[in-house]
C-alpha cells in the first residue's frame, strides 16, 4: 500500500459513488504527493493538482449536504419564517416578546 497517488496512478472517474471515507483516504494520498513533488520537483504536476481540485469540490459538496441535511431550513417563530441558525423570538410571560434574552 502506497500512502501517495502518483499521475500515472488510476484515479475514479466519479467520486460521488465513493464512500466518505474513501475520497478522505485520496484526498490524503493526493495531497502528500502534492508535498512529494514540491520537494521534489520544485511544482506540481498539473494532473495531481487536478486531482486535488476535484476532491476538494467533492468533499466540500459533502459537507454542504451534510450541513443542509442537520439544520431545518426554517422554522416558524411568532407565525413568520426564520432561519434556524438567526436569534428568535419567543414571548416571556411578564416581558412581552424578548429577541435575545434565554
Amino acid at each position: 500500500m502506497y500512502s501517495r497517488l502518483s499521475p500515472a496512478d488510476p484515479f475514479p472517474a466519479d467520486l460521488s459513488v465513493l464512500s466518505d471515507a474513501d475520497v478522505e483516504v485520496l484526498n490524503s494520498k493526493v495531497q502528500r504527493q502534492l508535498g512529494y513533488e514540491f520537494v521534489n520537483d520544485g511544482l506540481s504536476d498539473p494532473e495531481t493538482e487536478f486531482r486535488a481540485e476535484e476532491l476538494t469540490e467533492e468533499l466540500d459538496r459533502r459537507d454542504t449536504g451534510t450541513l443542509a441535511a442537520a439544520a431545518p431550513a426554517r422554522a416558524a417563530v411568532d407565525g413568520r419564517p426564520s432561519r434556524a441558525l438567526d436569534v428568535q423570538q419567543r414571548t416571556v410571560p411578564s416581558l412581552g416578546t424578548a429577541g435575545s434574552r434565554p
